[in-house]
């Protein structure tokens, strides 16, 4: 397995990857992002005419946040309590001994955004707001925002993911978080539409399709960060591509239209049992990267927002011989 890095030297890579690597022709604006976490966190302390300003200011994605955790109603009581939570308290102190501005990431994120206008995908225009709280979710879309839960990037020895799995704590680092904000922003404004005749090829082209859209929208995007695997694991299902190919064949799941199966090949986990307790997890993100890339090498006028409509992931055409 590779090396955990810190969170203090991913942030540094962070940093380093908005300052290069970006298309010329792309005119780039870093895309501001609201530190809610940070102003909740002092709402206690505010003096009252701060609080009315917070509360008009930065009302949409105060909302939005507290409307995603099913708080409807929003007052000074509320907000104090919240202040006052156990979320707070423990996650905010590690978020700024990690984050020690959002510049980094808004810069990247700026240039996530222009790539994507560049490539031809039309994304509505969300605002950005950096939150903590204790759901699993790491990043959420609303109409009108996106939330980014900085504590679900503190770094894979931060000691709040102790005790868990190795292939999550992995994904934890700040180096995966405009990964994971890019995919979020592409599966919600091109979602997988599900059929009864969706095969499990269809969802391994998607999947392949959205891997391939990470490693060219992020700064310096590299395969192993955007499968969210070890360079290990990458270097055992680059060695063994054909034989999966050829047990995906063997085992008649290609064609096939169960969507057990197919989920069983892109879902998060340690492994793909559904093909061998030695095969890597997600082996049907990179099985569809490579079946993409090479349509592309054949096709290379294909826009990519076109590889994530079901007129072309549907369309058994797509399998290249192995």
């Amino acid at each position: 397995m590779k090396k955990i890095i810190t969170a203090t030297v991913a942030l540094t890579v962070l940093l380093g990857i908005t300052l290069g690597g970006c298309d010329s022709r792309v005119v780039i604006d870093p895309q501001p992002i609201a530190p809610l976490y940070k102003y909740l966190a002092e709402y206690k302390q505010m003096p009252e005419w701060r609080r009315d300003s917070f509360e008009t200011v930065d009302s949409l994605p105060l909302r939005a946040m507290f409307s995603f955790m099913g708080v409807d109603s929003l007052g000074d009581s509320v907000l104090v309590r919240w202040s006052e939570s156990p979320q707070v308290k423990i996650f905010t102190p590690s978020v700024d001994s990690v984050y020690k501005t959002l510049k980094p990431i808004e810069a990247t994120l700026g240039r996530i955004e222009a790539k994507a206008q560049n490539e031809g995908f039309v994304l509505p225009h969300r605002s950005y707001a950096a939150v903590v709280w204790g759901n699993s979710k790491s990043v959420v879309l609303t109409d009108s925002c996106v939330l980014i839960a900085l504590n679900h990037y503190l770094g894979p020895d931060y000691i709040g993911y102790k005790g868990w799995p190795e292939y999550l704590r992995l994904q934890k680092s700040p180096e995966q978080l405009p990964y994971d904000v890019t995919e979020a922003l592409l599966a919600t404004q091109y979602p997988y539409k599900p059929g009864k005749e969706n095969t499990v090829l269809s969802r391994i082209a998607y999947e392949g399709a959205l891997i391939m859209a990470k490693v060219r929208l992020v700064p310096q995007g590299t395969l192993e960060r955007a499968l969210g695997c070890t360079a290990t694991e990458l270097q055992w299902l680059e060695h063994n591509q054909a034989d999966i190919w050829n047990m995906l064949v063997a085992k008649e799941f290609l064609y096939s239209t169960s969507q057990e199966v197919a989920s069983r090949l892109v879902d998060p986990a340690p492994r793909t049992s559904v093909l061998g307790a030695e095969v890597p997890g997600r082996a049907g993100r990179f099985l569809g990267y490579y079946l993409i890339l090479q349509y592309l090498q054949a096709n290379p006028e294909t826009s990519l927002p076109s590889l994530l409509q079901p007129g072309f992931y549907t369309n058994p055409a797509v399998l290249i011989s192995e």
